[in-house]
C-alpha cells in the first residue's frame, strides 16, 4: 500500500471523475459517533469476564484506560489455559465470544451499542461526498448504520446498496455501502 499526503490526495480527488474514489472505512469512523472501537470492547470484555470470575463490580476496574487496570485484566488471563495473548490478531472475536458465547446476544450487545448514536460530521461529509457522485462505494467493517444515516441526513432520498451478512446483499437502492 502507498501513502500520499493529504496535498497531492486533494489535487487528486479534484481532477478525478465522479465515482473514481472508493472508501473503506473501519472502526476509528465511529468514534466522533460515540460507537466504541474493538480495542475499547476487547477490554470491556475481559474486566466483564475477570469481574464475574472473581465476583467483583465492574466499577472497580472502570478505567480501563488505566494501564494499572489492564495489566490485572491482562495478568489474569495469561494465566488461564486456552486464552490468547495481548494483541492476538482474533482477540476480538475471542473474548466476544467468551463474554457472550450465543450469537443472538452478541447481535443484541451490538444493537444496544449503536441504538440511538447520531451521525457524525465526518459521516455527513462523506454523505456529502457520496451524494455528489464522487465516491463510487463505501466499504466497512463496521456494524453501525452511521455511514447509511449520513447519506441520508443530506439526501432522504439517496439510493444505495447495502450488503451485509444480516440482510444477504438486500438492494436498498443503487450504489454500493458494505459492511462486513
Amino acid at each position: 500500500m502507498s501513502y500520499i499526503d493529504k496535498n497531492e490526495f486533494l489535487r487528486s480527488f479534484a481532477i478525478r471523475p465522479d465515482g473514481a474514489f472508493n472508501f473503506f472505512l473501519g472502526a476509528g469512523a465511529s468514534v466522533q459517533a460515540n460507537i466504541p472501537t474493538a480495542g475499547t470492547l476487547i477490554w470491556q470484555f475481559k474486566r466483564k469476564l475477570y469481574c464475574d470470575a472473581h465476583n467483583c463490580k465492574e466499577e472497580k476496574f472502570k478505567d480501563l484506560e488505566s494501564e494499572r487496570n489492564r495489566s490485572t485484566l491482562q495478568s489474569y488471563f495469561e494465566l488461564q489455559v486456552g486464552y490468547l495473548p495481548l494483541w492476538a490478531a482474533d482477540e476480538y472475536s475471542f473474548y466476544f465470544e467468551k463474554c457472550y458465547p450465543k450469537s443472538i446476544d452478541r447481535k443484541s450487545f451490538i444493537q444496544r451499542i449503536v441504538q440511538g448514536k447520531n451521525p457524525s460530521i465526518g459521516h455527513r461529509c462523506l454523505g456529502v461526498l457520496f451524494d455528489t457522485l464522487k465516491i463510487g462505494n463505501i466499504g466497512t467493517t463496521n456494524f453501525d448504520e452511521l455511514i447509511e444515516n449520513g447519506i441520508k441526513s443530506i439526501n432522504n432520498i439517496a439510493q444505495f446498496e447495502t450488503i451485509s451478512p444480516d440482510n444477504n446483499h438486500q438492494v436498498s437502492n443503487l450504489n454500493n455501502i458494505s459492511g462486513y
